[in-house]
């Protein structure tokens, strides 16, 4: 059992699990399966045994989240901690539809939530789950969010699926969710509190944010004192102003905001400054948002850092030592921070040489990360981790495959790659053309890190694909889930993409393939079965 970690990468807490009631010991019959479930702690669970550890947590989430990941695993045993599962993977499993895994999980004795329900307009029969008719969905909604107060656990909404995996699979995903998913969330608890100062956050690519500070109030049991402003269109909506009595909420039961003003205070209106309080360099509008321009900002260098090792997930290395680091003058900006000698910190408070060392491992597993890993620990603006993903799928193994295209190709060449659009392109080409950030690339290269795709983070098993982007759709036999042809495409030189365009050379289609097929057909593009791929592969 892992724990969801970044999405890619979690934690190992098999042991743990172990100890939650309910979960079968063995299935019906032998299978390869893969379950998602949900971990928690019920409401009256969590007064009882939070007052026993003395109120160390602020809601149940943060309780169980903490509590799965201990080390020692007779200590996980004394929380009565549940879990529900929502979804499971199968290779073994014929099904074409989520209610059919969802029998299977019922009928395997796996813990589920009692408000799951399914909505078509044809009835289902020998199914667990009846499936009640569309127009009843949203009536329950409203009837979920009544009862909301009455389940033994907090819930902050609910999650609207397509059933059907070939309609997922026409719908596809975004860089960030899938289409055919849809999280339905409550109305926010809140509460009254005043807003005591307005100060200004500068991010990591200039990104102006007011931050309003607000008296601490409780919600949704945690204490809140300060709230997300986003813009000064956004203060300006609220008619915002120091010393304002304001509705606080926390939405989706997580982030703080100022919903409205309820007393206004008698200061005047807040206006964000015209310059950077750390810099002193005029601010730049793009669109609703202000920004720093100045690249060596303090404030921007600081959260350029700390993106850095979060995202490398330094462990041991945190926002205080960066700021630490800063702060002192041990460093100035990433390439001081890559060459610093921890144990230079040996005079400092808190820092003995077991906490050195453990931060010296930290820097030194953090060089295990992939290519695309570092690449996107840089937040080179405009190229986000989708991005990268795309220039890797297309060939571009390393920094130097990148610089011959752009020394070679056309100024246009990077807009031709799908996926790839003028603003991302452009950027390619001025941050891989950038002395400073070229520098960057080359001192992590001698440091250790990660510069290539190498064979064990893609595996390559022929060339046969070379120069050819595909699209997938369907169900097929030999690949199941799915995702398998993606991998197999790539693995031999391939690229693979989630719409069909005029970019697009073939489509793989299995069975119930939909408008993904209509639409290659009407573009020309070679279209391609199962057993035709299969023998393309040898």
């Amino acid at each position: 059992a892992v724990s969801r970690g970044n999405g890619l990468v979690g934690n190992d807490i098999t042991a743990n699990v172990k100890t939650i009631k309910g979960l079968p010991e063995k299935l019906s019959s032998s299978v390869d399966l893969a379950v998602r479930g949900e971990i928690f702690l019920d409401k009256k669970d969590f007064e009882v045994y939070n007052t026993k550890m003395g109120n160390i947590y602020a809601n149940p989430r943060n309780f169980a989240a903490g509590t799965i990941r201990r080390i020692k695993t007779e200590e996980v045993a004394a929380v009565p901690l549940k879990i529900l599962c929502y979804d499971a993977y199968s290779s073994d499993l014929s099904a074409d539809n989520a209610r059919k895994i969802h029998d299977f999980l019922a009928l395997n004795h796996f813990p589920m939530s009692p408000a799951i329900r399914f909505f078509q307009e044809n009835s289902a029969p020998n199914s667990l789950f009846a499936p009640a008719p569309f127009w009843e969905l949203s009536q329950y909604v409203e009837e979920l969010l009544n009862k909301r107060q009455d389940f033994p656990y907090e819930i902050d909404g609910l999650v609207i699926k397509v059933s059907e995996y070939p309609l997922r699979e026409e719908l596809g995903y975004t860089a960030r969710h899938p289409r055919w998913a849809l999280a339905f969330k409550f109305e926010s608890p809140q509460n009254e509190s005043q807003v005591e100062d307005i100060t200004i956050q500068i991010g990591r690519t200039g990104k102006v944010t007011p931050l309003a500070l607000i008296t601490p109030v409780q919600i949704a049991g945690s204490t809140v004192s300060r709230a997300t402003l986003h813009n000064q269109d956004y203060i300006n909506g609220l008619e915002l102003s120091i010393g304002d009595k304001v509705l606080v909420s926390k939405r989706g039961d997580i982030i703080p905001a100022i919903e409205k003003v309820t007393e206004k205070s008698e200061h005047p209106l807040f206006q964000t400054p015209a310059a950077c309080p750390a810099c002193k360099t005029s601010f730049v509008t793009k669109g609703a948002h202000q920004f720093c321009p100045n690249p060596d900002c303090p404030e921007r260098i600081r959260e350029k850092l700390v993106y850095f090792v979060q995202t490398l997930d330094m462990e041991n290395i945190g926002r205080s030592t960066v700021e630490l680091l800063l702060n002192k003058g041990y460093i100035h900006n990433l390439s001081d921070f890559l060459d610093f000698d921890f144990g230079t910190l040996e005079t400092e408070t808190g820092f003995g040489p077991k906490k050195i060392a453990l931060m010296r491992a930290g820097f030194e597993k953090s060089k295990k990360e992939s290519f695309k890993t570092v690449l996107s620990a840089l937040g080179l603006e405009e190229i986000g981790p989708k991005a990268i993903e795309i220039l890797l799928d297309h060939g571009f193994n390393d920094v130097q495959s990148i610089q011959r295209a752009i020394q070679n190709e056309s100024s246009d060449f990077f807009k031709t790659i799908h996926g790839i659009g003028e603003t991302t392109a452009l950027a390619i080409i001025r941050h891989f053309s950038d002395p400073e950030v070229l520098s960057l690339l080359d001192k992590l290269q001698l440091q250790g890190f990660q510069m290539r795709l190498e064979p064990s983070q893609n595996i390559s098993l022929s060339t046969k694909l070379s120069d050819t982007l595909w699209v997938v759709t369907g169900s097929f036999a030999s690949f199941q889930p799915r995702e398998r042809a993606l991998e197999l495409i790539k693995q031999h030189g391939g690229r693979t993409a989630s719409s069909v365009s005029k970019n697009t050379t073939h489509l793989l289609a299995g069975e119930n393939a939909g408008s993904k097929l209509t639409k290659a057909q009407s573009l020309g593009i070679k279209i391609i079965s199962e057993k035709e791929f299969l023998e393309m592969l040898g």
